[in-house]
């Protein structure tokens, strides 16, 4: 009953494309949690401002099809999906093992997006981050990082794509626990005058690029407070009160 309840209100919001991804996703490999592509799609959806989604690290495409979801039931533009599809030189693997992971990557990646019907939507770019970046213009309004967990890529990554991101631009991080990753956290971003963390759902850390708060920001940070009980972020006294308010009004337009 509770499964049905939720699929009604989601009806009425006009998401069905939640449900519905959740199981085109079902048989995708990936090493997303659910909770984690369920704050994905979210932040697809309803980050405000103008520009596009970029993922630097797309694997298979679990969490691309999540995400390219989300746009296309909104109708709020393409994706860009960067990856060399040629797997992971620091996995704890031998360099055969590590070939034969990466083997066919690429064309099961592409069929995964065809068969979800997100191919209108998911510009694939077949490149490092650091190739793709070089000559990439376009306005970034959320950018999933995900590409190798090393420290010094993960540091390459944020500092060649941070500036593409527009003013209050949403900037997310995947395997947040990783020593890399916390490292890149703690030098560049948890104490930054540029950066907010908005908050981590599972291994996956969202972070703002701070510009002049408008309605929209203050009401996304709610909304993800609310619908997220994993919520981490830096609580203020205000989203308390407003809690019950941002979810009378996500009813509407989450």
């Amino acid at each position: 009953m509770s499964d049905m309840i939720k699929r009604f209100i989601y009806h009425l919001r006009g998401l069905d494309a939640f449900f519905e991804t959740k199981g085109t996703t079902g048989n995708v490999r990936g090493f997303m949690e659910q909770s984690e592509c369920k704050a994905l799609f979210f932040a697809a959806k309803s980050a405000p401002g103008d520009g596009v989604v970029v993922e630097i690290g797309s694997y298979v495409g679990k969490s691309t099809i999540w995400m390219a979801k989300a746009l296309k039931a909104r109708q709020r533009g393409k994706m860009y999906a960067i990856d060399p599809h040629t797997g992971d030189p620091y996995s704890d693997v031998l360099q055969n093992e590590r070939k034969q992971f990466a083997l066919g990557q690429e064309g099961e990646f592409r069929k995964n997006i065809s068969d979800a019907a997100v191919q209108d939507v998911v510009i694939p770019i077949v490149k490092t981050s650091e190739e793709a970046s070089v000559d990439f213009d376009k306005p970034i309004r959320l950018i999933f990082i995900d590409g190798i967990h090393e420290y010094d890529f993960v540091k390459t990554d944020f500092l060649l794509w941070s500036p593409k991101v527009i003013e209050n631009g949403i900037i997310a991080f995947h395997d947040s626990l990783r020593p890399g990753v916390k490292r890149v956290f703690e030098e560049l971003l948890y104490n930054s005058k540029s950066y907010e963390l908005i908050g981590r759902v599972y291994y996956t850390s969202f972070f703002r690029k701070k510009g002049k708060r408008r309605f929209t920001d203050m009401m996304f940070d709610l909304r993800f407070d609310m619908i997220f009980p994993q919520y981490q972020g830096n609580k203020k006294i205000i989203a308390a009160a407003l809690n019950f308010l941002a979810g009378i009004i996500s009813l509407f337009i989450f």
